[in-house]
């Protein structure tokens, strides 16, 4: 039943992140279900990692790093287009330029937050790994006592 519940609520937490993010961000940032996994196995079930697995979850951890710098670039890059772009066009009585780039920022939602999705994702990943963790100590124990006389 807690598995289940933690499943649910990453579940729902993944729709507000992937409402206030892009979706290459989005997928990149769901890896830290990995990151997270292995943290929770190493706590719970007294795991142990190789060097070169923990060296492997690190590099891991440095390119969630950088796509998450790369994104909070572009949404500073947006917010600062979109403002100069909606001074131009209240000075300019012509609204059709030859740049592509406006039109791209104005598709994108000004109602995104960066913040609010990688916290939610960050939840998301904790809640679900550990529920994966937790069902694989339920079953492990079930098992021990199956076996014990």
């Amino acid at each position: 039943l807690i598995p289940a519940f933690l499943y649910l609520v990453s579940n729902n937490l993944l729709y507000v992140a992937l409402s206030n993010l892009s979706a290459p961000v989005f997928q990149v940032l769901c890896q830290l279900k990995l990151i997270t996994t292995a943290v929770m196995s190493v706590v719970l079930l007294k795991r142990t990692y190789s060097k070169k697995q923990w060296l492997c979850i690190f590099i891991l951890c440095a390119g969630v790093a950088t796509v998450i710098t790369g994104e909070q670039r572009q949404h500073a890059l947006r917010n600062v287009s979109t403002q100069s772009s909606s001074s131009n066009n209240e000075n300019s009585s012509s609204s059709n330029n030859n740049s592509d780039f406006p039109n791209v920022i104005e598709q994108v939602d000004p109602n995104r937050n960066i913040f609010i999705g990688l916290t939610t994702v960050g939840i998301s990943c904790l809640f679900s790994s550990l529920a994966g963790v937790y069902f694989e100590l339920i079953l492990k124990h079930k098992a021990k006592a199956a076996i014990a006389p």
